[in-house]
């Protein structure tokens, strides 16, 4: 059984701004409402599988520079309705493949904390991207 190992080396671009040098940790979610399509007389519950949904969050050390975290998300969380391409990849270095898939879509982004932080410790930051379209998975 292969494994993919130690988990640090993922790429992050969003509306084409290579963001992997900052990522804490992200987190890709593909979820598909269920729905009931039982009927009277039935004794137990039949569902379907409905529309599909996906999220990505990412946890990045801030940056305030150019072309960096928050001068790529602030003016996108600024920009309602303007959803742009984002891509993650497992292993940056590790080139797509069938053990190494990208993810990829159109989203927008639903919360950005730009500040988070204690005394003396990196600033970080949190954001969440909402699908508007399909999420691709590619091998190759």
């Amino acid at each position: 059984m292969a494994v993919l190992g130690k988990f640090d080396d993922a790429s992050v671009t969003y509306n084409s701004v290579d963001l992997s040098a900052f990522v804490r940790s992200v987190t890709v979610e593909t979820t598909r409402s269920e729905e009931d399509i039982s009927a009277m007389g039935d004794s137990w519950s039949e569902f379907t599988i409905g529309r599909g949904e996906w999220t990505i969050s990412v946890d990045f050390w801030q940056s305030f520079y150019t072309a960096e975290v928050d001068a790529t998300l602030w003016p996108q969380m600024n920009a309602p309705g303007t959803g742009q391409t984002m891509e993650v990849i497992p292993v940056l270095t590790g080139g797509v493949g069938t053990t190494n898939p990208s993810f990829t879509g159109t989203c927008l982004p639903t919360s950005y904390t730009p500040l988070d932080g204690n005394f003396d410790e990196n600033l970080s930051t949190t954001i969440t991207f909402r699908g508007t379209g399909a999420l691709t998975r590619a091998t190759s």
